[in-house]
C-alpha cells in the first residue's frame, strides 16, 4: 500500500491547484481522476476548443502566480476593468480605477487551464488515472482507500473535489439541498463587428440571464440561461436563428 499525506478525488481546477499548493508545501499528494488523461488535452484548433470560460477574481490570479501558473494561463486570458450589470431601464458599473486595481478580473479559457493544471500535476504529485475510489475505510491513524483496478492508498486526510455530483460526500453521509430551476445555460462564441472592448456584461432580462463575456481575440463568451425546452430549440436552430434570438435578448 502506498501512503500520503493528502489524498485528493477529483482532478478539476479546484482539485488540481489544491493538490499543487499541497506539493508546494512539501507534502506527499496523491490525485485521483476518473478521466483518462487525454480526456483533458487541449483541443490543437480553435474549432474544436470547448467554449467554456472561467472568470478569475485578482486573489485567484495571486493563487495562480504563486504556484507558477498563471504565466502559461496569462498569455490567453482577457482582462475587463469594467463589469456593466442591465435589468429593464437600470444600469449598474464596476470600474476597475474605482478599486485602484488593473482589472476586476481575468476571462480563461476553462480547458486550456485545464490542460495547463494537468501537466503541472504529472509532474509535482502523484496522478491514479483513470481511477475510482470504491471503497474507504477509516482507521484511528489513517483512512486506507481503495481503488477500481486494486490499489489501496493510504491517507492522513482525503479531499472530496469531485463536483456536486460526490460519491465521496454521499459516502460521507452529507446533506445535499438542491432545487431543479428546469434551466440550461447555453455556452457559445460569439464573434461581433466590433471587438469587445474589455468589459463584461449582464443582462436579466424575461428571456432569461444573458452575460457577454470577453476573449482575448477581441469575440465574446455568451452564456444565456434559458428554460430547457427553450434552450433545446436554440441549440436546434440555425446560426441565423440563433444570432437573431441572442439580439434579441440583448
Amino acid at each position: 500500500m502506498s501512503n500520503f499525506d493528502v489524498v485528493i478525488s477529483g482532478a478539476g481546477v479546484a482539485g488540481a491547484l489544491t493538490a499543487l499548493a499541497l506539493a508546494a508545501a512539501g507534502l506527499r499528494v496523491a490525485v485521483i481522476e476518473r478521466r483518462p488523461p487525454q480526456a483533458s488535452a487541449l483541443a490543437t484548433t480553435p474549432a474544436d476548443q470547448n467554449a467554456r470560460v472561467v472568470a478569475l477574481a485578482p486573489s485567484s490570479v495571486q493563487v495562480l502566480k504563486r504556484l507558477g501558473q498563471w504565466p502559461l494561463a496569462a498569455g490567453s486570458a482577457c482582462p475587463y476593468q469594467q463589469m456593466q450589470v442591465c435589468a429593464e431601464d437600470q444600469t449598474l458599473t464596476f470600474d476597475a480605477a474605482m478599486i485602484g486595481d488593473a482589472a476586476l478580473g481575468w476571462i480563461v479559457d476553462l480547458a486550456g487551464l485545464q490542460h495547463q493544471l494537468s501537466m503541472a500535476l504529472a509532474q509535482q504529485v502523484t496522478v491514479c488515472s483513470p481511477a475510482e475510489i470504491v471503497d474507504v475505510q477509516n482507521q484511528p491513524a489513517q483512512a486506507r482507500v481503495l481503488l477500481d483496478d486494486g490499489r489501496w492508498l493510504g491517507t492522513r486526510l482525503l479531499v472530496a473535489a469531485e463536483g456536486g455530483r460526490s460519491d465521496l460526500r454521499e459516502r460521507a453521509g452529507i446533506a445535499l439541498i438542491e432545487r431543479d430551476y428546469h434551466c440550461q445555460a447555453l455556452v457559445a462564441r460569439l464573434e461581433t463587428e466590433q471587438r469587445n472592448p474589455g468589459i463584461a456584461f449582464q443582462r436579466f432580462a424575461s428571456g432569461g440571464p444573458l452575460a457577454l463575456l470577453p476573449l482575448a481575440d477581441g469575440a465574446s463568451s455568451l452564456v444565456w440561461t434559458r428554460p430547457q425546452a427553450h434552450a433545446a430549440a436554440l441549440m436546434a436552430a440555425p446560426d441565423a436563428a440563433f444570432i437573431e434570438a441572442v439580439e434579441q435578448a440583448g
